[in-house]
């Protein structure tokens, strides 16, 4: 199966990962307030940005079925959509 993405995808299977990951550790340690808080948001508000602009850019460029929905839910739950988009791709897309 031949990538679109400009990047390798095992960075965008990283980048997506990691940002899951780290809005699961965010929140658990918002929910035990934990003084790392502050770093994981960090690094969360730092790799967010950049896996919507790769996410958003595949979506655009490639014609996959439901296009609105998968860019309305990059806004509504961007970690869990990014992973499942990925997981989804080779079904949503037309030859």
């Amino acid at each position: 199966m031949k990538s679109y993405f400009k990047i390798g995808i095992l960075t965008v299977w990283a980048i997506a990962i990691s940002n899951l990951l780290l809005t699961i550790f965010a929140i658990i340690s918002e929910f035990y307030h934990l003084d790392s808080n502050n770093i994981l948001l960090l690094f969360w508000f730092i790799i967010l940005p950049i896996g919507w602009i790769i996410f958003i850019n595949d979506i655009l460029q490639n014609k996959i079925y439901n296009k609105t929905f998968w860019i309305f839910s990059m806004f509504i739950l961007p970690s869990i959509s990014q992973v499942v988009y990925l997981i989804q791709r080779h079904k949503l897309l037309r030859t």
